[in-house]
């Protein structure tokens, strides 16, 4: 075993890497080549090291074309180079393949730009008898930092929050307060990293339905969420089961930590239900908008759910965008709205199509503001194949997409139709390219960025580039 790993250090800093192997740190990904392996002990050496951002403790994986035939993890790093242990040889592993390094400190910080969505999520694995303070799963190398807030569920359903006090390398130490009068924390509670990333960049707040009631008014729903978050009452909030739309309401009563909405049942499509994510809309006046068209009255006009509340303005221009028949990741604007008036809680606008262009406009499409614009996730294939241990999975995906080593995208469970919430556990999960081909990608999870049991069949999504003019 000495002897191996003397040859194996020897040979790493004798070899030269081949020209443009190494790539330069900043980016996720670094991509090289294998320099020499070894079945006994099962290590290989890469072509980049220190220099292009790989240290120790750095995932890999290797590919024959877009088949990965080993993954493991990198154990010794030299200035150019670097040794792994293959943790799962699944193929002969020759000298010249491909292989792809997950830089671990680029993924610490890619917590802040993980998709809409998407957030570290982990389990509680250690309480106190008092159950005020908990051990989690996820620590520094997840992106975790101190004085992070935390949500805790259960069955998708909040029981508690807090905020992160203490963070090591693998775990961390988080205060907690219950949320409900009826569950305390336990261990292998669910504990997510909240507001998830993509909602705080926009100044939203996401949470979760825990409570529908009936009122004469209109049902009220009880979210988590009070004025240290943001939240004022006036405010609308939008309801998604998974990504479906299902209705907006509007907060009425801002309370510590629970607060209350009031359905505005003429612009939602269906019954909220419990376990429905409910989104905040972020302070006006100059703030992304996408809002639900409720109402179409011929070609001529519709009726949106934004409004003053929401600083829209009288003159003001809205598109619609569907994704590009050519290309589903380009998204294609179909309709130009132009506000005639404005009320508190909605807008009335007239309609302008393309001429000899796209299908009518239909109910519960989406009115977005162009300018800032709302980031929007297309879905360009599906995952078919997911394995565990190595944390991979490869996707069957749109030829016409070309998707990018070290991009990241959002992996979706499917929206649901149906009248309640399923798979209230389920959430979207983000993944890392690793390589591809022309109809096929492999991809990485990061520890903390989704859950494996979920990726089964799941909508592979891109940031969909910037739209294209209806013809």
């Amino acid at each position: 075993m000495i002897l191996a790993m003397l040859w194996i250090m020897l040979t790493m800093l004798a070899a030269a890497p081949p020209p443009g192997a190494a790539a330069s740190p900043g980016g996720i990904v670094v991509q090289t080549t294998v320099g020499s392996s070894s079945r006994e002990p099962a290590v290989v050496t890469f072509a980049a090291g220190s220099d292009a951002g790989v240290a120790l403790g750095d995932r890999f994986w290797i590919f024959d074309r877009a088949r990965v035939v080993g993954s493991g993890t990198v154990f010794l790093v030299a200035p150019t180079s670097s040794a792994g242990l293959l943790a799962a040889p699944v193929g002969a592993v020759a000298r010249g393949l491909s292989a792809a390094i997950v830089r671990g400190a680029a993924l610490v910080d890619g917590r802040d730009v993980l998709p809409e969505g998407v957030t570290l999520r982990g389990r509680l694995v250690r309480l106190p008898p008092g159950r005020r303070t908990a051990w989690l799963d996820l620590g520094a190398r997840a992106g975790l930092r101190v004085g992070d807030m935390l949500l805790v569920s259960r069955n998708g359903i909040p029981i508690a929050r807090g905020h992160v006090v203490i963070v090591e390398d693998q775990t961390a130490l988080a205060s907690l307060r219950p949320v409900v009068g009826n569950a305390l924390p336990q261990a292998d509670d669910a504990v997510e990293l909240w507001p998830a990333p993509a909602e705080r960049r926009q100044g939203r707040l996401n949470s979760i339905v825990l409570e529908v009631r009936q009122d004469r008014d209109g049902p009220l729903i009880r979210f988590v969420g009070s004025s240290a978050d943001g939240l004022v009452a006036g405010r609308l909030v939008d309801l998604y089961r998974r990504d479906a739309y299902v209705g907006v309401a509007v907060i009425t009563d801002v309370l510590d930590p629970i607060s209350v909405a009031q359905m505005i049942e003429s612009a939602s499509a269906r019954p909220a239900g419990e376990g429905d994510v409910a989104v905040v809309r972020p302070a006006p006046p100059d703030q992304p908008i996408r809002a639900a068209i409720f109402k179409v009255a011929g070609a001529d006009y519709c009726l949106f759910a934004a409004g003053e509340g929401d600083g829209v303005q009288v003159g003001e221009k809205f598109a619609v965008y569907r994704s590009d028949p050519e290309d589903p990741s380009r998204r294609q604007e179909v309709a130009e709205l132009t506000v005639d008036a404005v009320k508190f809680y909605h807008s009335v606008a007239a309609v302008r199509m393309p001429a000899g262009g796209a299908e009518p406009l239909l109910p519960w499409e989406f009115a977005e503001r162009r300018k800032p614009p709302w980031p929007r996730w297309g879905a360009i294939g599906v995952v078919k194949q997911v394995d565990r241990a190595g944390r991979w999975a490869t996707a069957d995906v749109d030829p016409r997409c070309r998707l990018r080593v070290g991009q990241l995208v959002r992996c979706a469970p499917m929206a649901t139709e149906g009248p309640r919430p399923p798979d209230k556990d389920q959430a979207p999960g983000a993944a890392v390219v690793l390589a591809g081909d022309r109809d096929e990608a492999v991809l990485h999870v990061p520890p903390a960025w989704g859950d494996l049991e979920h990726l089964d069949h799941a909508q592979v999504e891109v940031l969909m580039d910037s739209p294209a003019k209806g013809k």
